[in-house]
């Protein structure tokens, strides 16, 4: 879970989440997007994503709530800046 310790710490350092709750949530959808950026250090992951062939979409389920939501997605038209 060592992938987890930033999403942590970054919400932490927020003060707007006032409740374990909102803490919780928050570092639940900030873990993934944490792990989607870490699927891009793997090279065919990132090759795949460049050429279009891939497209990298962190879901999260609220099981309180019952719903889904979209936390992040990652797609060749991100990396357009970051393309040699």
């Amino acid at each position: 879970m060592e992938i987890a310790a930033p999403a942590k710490k970054e919400v932490l350092a927020r003060s707007d989440l006032d409740t374990p709750e909102l803490r919780t949530d928050a570092c639940e959808k900030a873990a993934v997007r944490y792990s989607l950026h870490n699927l891009m250090s793997y090279p065919w992951v990132r090759r795949r994503v460049e050429n279009d062939d891939l497209i990298l979409i962190g879901w999260y389920y609220d099981l309180r709530s019952g719903e889904i939501a979209n936390v992040e997605e990652i797609n060749s038209s991100m990396l357009s800046g970051s393309k040699g």
